[in-house]
C-alpha cells in the first residue's frame, strides 16, 4: 500500500514561504542549470520534501533532511541511516500534475548529482491542505538503466510510478530506526 501523507493548512504554509524565500535570491530570475521553469516548481518540490519528512518521522526512522532554502543545487534532499550502518542519499521527486504518471529527473540534473536514489511522489493542493502519495523508491542505478529519455520542455529521464522496484515498506525495512 503507497502512504498517503497530508500537510495541513501551517504546513502548506510552510511549503509556500520555503518557496517565497527561494525566489526571493536574486540569481533564482536567470534560471537554473537544468533549464527548467516550471511554476510553483519550488512549492511543489518542498511539498514532496515535507510528505517524505513525516513520513520517515511517523516510521521512527533515523534519517537527516538537507534541503536548503538557498535555491542552490543540492546534492540530496535526505541522508536515511541504514540498518547495514551504511548513509543512503535519497532526492525526493515530486509532481502536482493531475495525471502523473512518471518519476522524472531532468538530464542535466542527473548528471550534476549522484545520490543513491529517487522517491517518486505525486500530490494535489486544494488551496488548504496538500495530499500526497508515496509510490515508492527507484536506486539511481536501476533508474539509469530502466528510465527513457524524453524531450519535454528539457531533455528528461522518466521511469513510470508503477514500476518504482521499491514499496515504500521496503525501503523502510532497510533503515535503521530509532530506539
Amino acid at each position: 500500500m503507497r502512504p498517503v501523507i497530508w500537510l495541513d493548512p501551517d504546513e502548506r504554509t510552510a511549503c509556500k514561504e520555503y518557496e517565497a524565500t527561494v525566489e526571493d535570491k536574486p540569481w533564482i530570475g536567470n534560471g537554473n542549470y537544468t533549464g527548467l521553469v516550471k511554476p510553483e516548481r519550488w512549492f511543489v518540490g518542498r511539498c514532496g520534501e515535507m510528505a517524505v519528512s513525516k513520513w520517515a518521522t511517523d516510521l521512527g526512522l533515523i534519517f537527516e533532511e538537507t534541503v536548503n532554502d538557498q535555491g542552490l543545487p543540492d546534492s540530496q534532499d535526505f541522508i536515511f541511516c541504514l540498518e547495514n550502518g551504511q548513509q543512503y542519499t535519497i532526492n525526493v521527486k515530486n509532481s502536482h500534475h493531475l495525471h502523473a504518471r512518471y518519476l522524472m529527473q531532468p538530464v542535466a540534473q542527473f548528471h550534476e548529482h549522484s545520490q543513491h536514489g529517487y522517491i517518486g511522489v505525486t500530490g494535489a493542493d486544494d488551496g488548504t491542505r496538500v495530499g500526497l502519495q508515496l509510490w515508492g523508491m527507484c536506486p539511481r542505478s536501476m533508474f539509469a538503466d530502466q528510465c527513457e529519455t524524453v524531450m519535454r520542455s528539457v531533455e528528461t529521464m522518466q521511469m513510470r510510478l508503477l514500476a518504482l522496484p521499491y514499496s515504500m515498506d521496503q525501503f523502510a525495512s532497510k533503515i535503521r530506526k530509532i530506539q
